[in-house]
């Protein structure tokens, strides 16, 4: 079990207030939707390298807030899965810091509701706040007039003994995630569910009817936000590319969904290829790849991701993974060929 030191909390503002003065003048000033990145086509482009993109993350793309002001991530290393954000202000994005609900656990799936006044998020912090890690629950923050208030555990139905990661919030505030379990042998499995807000509290959990769900690994969907189709993660498919792929599923008008489709080359690689996210407005598709793109560490990656290890400690595991984004005008024209 993982030890959190006990002067952490009071560490943990000094170590980056420190690393982000350190270097507030070598990284760029950024102006304009998306952190000044120029948008892409249909082809996948590595999303605000440097910045984001630094090599060091393991998964998740990114959140990003409904007026488009903030943009939350994730980078994973020992001992801590931390998210972070990046703040529009008067035109001008910030440096960036650690969200004020994370920096002390392993957090991550990171999700707005369709308002943009709740973020729902894993951690595998207690209960109370307090003390040693345990099981992976979805807590969720309310925004309030000073940011975010303090994190709450959605509890039961939806949490358990087992592990419990979000997916996808609809705006019905219905909610889909995948459940982890551990048999007695050791064998891991992952099963996805949905459930209802229903008055003042979510319902039962139900599992998710195919292709939700199916014979290979696959984890929650993500929902387009007009929810006319759903970014699927698989592994173990006939036609997929890679390891874990991006497939699409698209919904019909009797409320059944399509066969789920690989996305193709263009999109997926012979790495890893999961964790989609969307822009609010649907026009761009965010997801995390470990694929190998060849090309040279910039002086203004290289001076972030110092900024980084001063708080991570030799990050593990999440180097190589980087965000892409991409136009989803490719998904509009895999549905197009599909109704031919």
């Amino acid at each position: 079990m993982k030890t959190i030191p006990t002067i952490l909390g009071i560490t943990l503002s000094i170590l980056i207030t420190s690393s982000i003065r350190a270097h507030q003048e070598e990284l760029p000033v950024l102006r304009g939707p998306y952190l000044g990145q120029k948008s892409p086509g249909i082809k996948p482009e590595i999303f605000a390298p440097g910045i984001i993109s630094t090599g060091l993350h393991d998964d998740y793309g990114p959140a990003i807030s409904k007026d488009g002001n903030e943009i939350y991530f994730r980078i994973w290393g020992k001992p801590h899965a931390i998210i972070w954000m990046i703040k529009r202000i008067d035109g001008k994005w910030g440096k960036p810091e650690v969200a004020s609900f994370s920096g002390l656990y392993e957090d991550g799936g990171f999700v707005f509701s369709k308002d943009g006044k709740r973020i729902y998020f894993d951690s595998d912090r207690p209960t109370d706040n307090k003390g040693e890690p345990k099981d992976t629950d979805i807590w969720f923050v309310n925004r309030n007039e000073n940011g975010w208030g303090e994190p709450a555990n959605l509890g039961a139905p939806i949490n358990s003994a087992d592990e419990e990661y979000i997916g996808s919030v609809l705006a019905d505030n219905t909610i889909f995630f995948t459940v982890r379990k551990r048999d007695t042998n050791g064998k891991l499995s992952f099963t996805n569910y949905s459930s209802k807000w229903e008055n003042t509290a979510y319902s039962k959990p139900e599992k998710l009817p195919y292709p939700f769900n199916s014979d290979f690994f696959q984890i929650a969907p993500r929902f387009s936000p007009d929810e006319t189709y759903a970014i699927l993660v698989i592994n173990g498919r006939d036609d997929g590319i890679g390891q874990e792929d991006l497939y699409v599923t698209f919904k019909n008008q009797d409320e059944t969904w399509t066969e789920p489709q690989n996305l193709g080359p263009q999109i997926n690689s012979k790495s890893t290829d999961w964790f989609p996210s969307f822009s609010p407005d649907g026009k761009y598709l965010f997801f995390v790849s470990w694929r190998f793109t060849g090309k040279k560490v910039s002086k203004t990656k290289s001076e972030f991701e110092e900024m980084m290890m001063d708080f991570y400690d030799s990050p593990k595991y999440g180097n190589g993974a980087d965000v892409f984004w991409v136009n989803t005008k490719i998904i509009e024209e895999l549905k197009q060929k599909k109704l031919k």
